[in-house]
């Protein structure tokens, strides 16, 4: 593979005598789709948590388009193009969905106004399904509208790489039934 967009080299995460990710090696191709499968507890979730920094790796590599990112910090790591969403969603409860939405925008580090900001946010939220409830508190949605406002704080960061992490983790099938916009 020429030039992948993800690279992990024998990346490893132990928490004391647990290993929850063994050497892990592989490559993703700029527009490859990937799902990782496995269990609760195989260390899927871990494995995304030290590709995007907010573990660090006890041995290994993580490059991405080339670069290694795997002593940068969460915020670094995002900007520089790779995001995700969490299993466990906490928007800003506090604010608005769509100053939610602006807040991926704006923290992917994108120069661009405020306004700028607002229409992309509008934008994902829309295409998400969320554009009617963009001025309500993040707190009012359902789950399965938090879990889509994650999606669309994802989108708005317009990552080179995105994880979805478990995005319909504990919907039931009439919340996934229910088409994005």
């Amino acid at each position: 593979m020429a030039d992948p967009t993800l690279q992990l080299e024998g990346l490893t995460r132990r928490f004391g005598g647990v290993t929850a990710v063994d050497n892990i090696s592989l490559s993703i191709a700029k527009g490859d789709i990937v799902g990782l499968v496995g269990p609760n507890g195989a260390g899927k979730t871990t494995l995304v948590n030290l590709v995007t920094g907010f573990l660090p790796k006890s041995s290994g590599r993580v490059l991405f388009e080339g670069r290694e990112i795997s002593h940068l910090p969460p915020h670094l790591i995002a900007r520089s193009g790779v995001a995700r969403t969490f299993q466990i969603v906490q928007p800003f409860a506090e604010m608005t969905v769509l100053e939610n939405v602006m807040a991926g925008a704006l923290f992917a580090g994108q120069r661009g106004s405020i306004r700028q900001a607002s229409e992309k946010a509008r934008h994902y939220l829309e295409f998400v399904g969320l554009d009617r409830f963009a001025n309500h508190s993040a707190s009012e949605l359902s789950l399965a509208n938090r879990k889509r406002l994650e999606l669309a704080k994802s989108l708005a960061m317009e990552p080179r790489l995105l994880f979805l992490d478990e995005v319909n983790a504990g919907l039931n099938s009439s919340e996934l039934d229910t088409p994005l916009s």
